[in-house]
């Protein structure tokens, strides 16, 4: 597996390319059919070991050796990066599902409720804060049952879901699926991202981040193994243990098993 998609992630291959649709920064200038950076993790649900986990661009062992210089002072691909464990990112849409059980589960959503989407979240603002499908085609999604809202990646859905929690409550939730502090993966390089402290004063800009939160933009970021693990704890139903790379008894039978008591319709 490990082989597999390392293959895949090769640029030669394509998926790691640069795409006439992507959206590019000034700061990187990057073209269609330039080689990507990305990484990519496989974990097994049950047991949270990591199956298979790959960072590009990579960095052979014989260019660490003859050509160090050009590893490390590559500061725009950076190659000499744990992708995986050691870069994150914000998530964008990849949050939706767990805003989605964490809202229900704390009460602030209904499982069988349906939220319309009008393609703005302001009715007296339809230039401000708007849905992706009304920015680019004018148009709505309607009334939506949450996995609806997941189905379609409504963000007039999940900005109200954002604001119903409130800073506060999503940040804990956050933090309940292991956003904001390293997983105890076994890597030493591991970094823990970026969320707000749950108990930080209330400011003015509360509402603002929660709203973005919702979809995944804001003062959030996560690696890879991170959001991997988060919709691992989904799949176990709720239960939340630490993802692995190194196999060992001990550290096995050590590893926490924590029930996040999510709602099961949500879920």
């Amino acid at each position: 597996l490990q082989a597999q998609i390392q293959a895949l992630m090769s640029p030669k291959v394509g998926l790691m390319t640069a795409q006439p649709y992507h959206k590019y920064e000034p700061k990187t200038n990057r073209k269609p059919g330039w080689d990507l950076n990305g990484a990519a993790v496989v974990l097994e649900i049950d047991s949270g070991e990591v199956l298979a986990a790959v960072s590009v661009p990579e960095m052979p062992l014989d260019m660490l050796r003859d050509e160090s210089e050009k590893i490390f002072n590559d500061h725009l691909n950076q190659p000499y990066l744990n992708r995986v464990v050691s870069r994150p990112y914000q998530p964008g849409s990849t949050v939706k599902p767990i805003v989605l059980a964490s809202a229900v589960s704390a009460g602030r959503l209904s499982a069988g409720e349906q939220i319309e989407c009008t393609g703005y979240l302001d009715p007296n603002n339809p230039d401000g804060i708007r849905c992706w499908i009304y920015k680019e085609h004018g148009l709505t999604h309607g009334h939506l049952f949450g996995h609806e809202a997941i189905m379609h990646s409504c963000n007039i859905y999940f900005y109200t879901a954002g604001r119903r929690m409130g800073l506060q409550r999503l940040s804990q939730w956050y933090d309940k699926f292991g956003l904001g502090h390293v997983t105890d993966c076994g890597l030493p390089e591991e970094v823990a991202g970026d969320l707000p402290d749950p108990n930080r004063p209330a400011t003015g800009q509360d509402v603002a981040d929660a709203t973005f939160m919702g979809i995944g933009q804001g003062p959030i970021r996560w690696t890879p193994i991170q959001a991997a693990n988060a919709y691992a704890t989904l799949a176990r139903g709720g239960t939340w243990t630490p993802p692995t790379f190194i196999n060992d008894q001990d550290r096995a039978e050590s590893r926490p098993h924590i029930d996040l008591h999510l709602n099961a319709a949500a879920v």
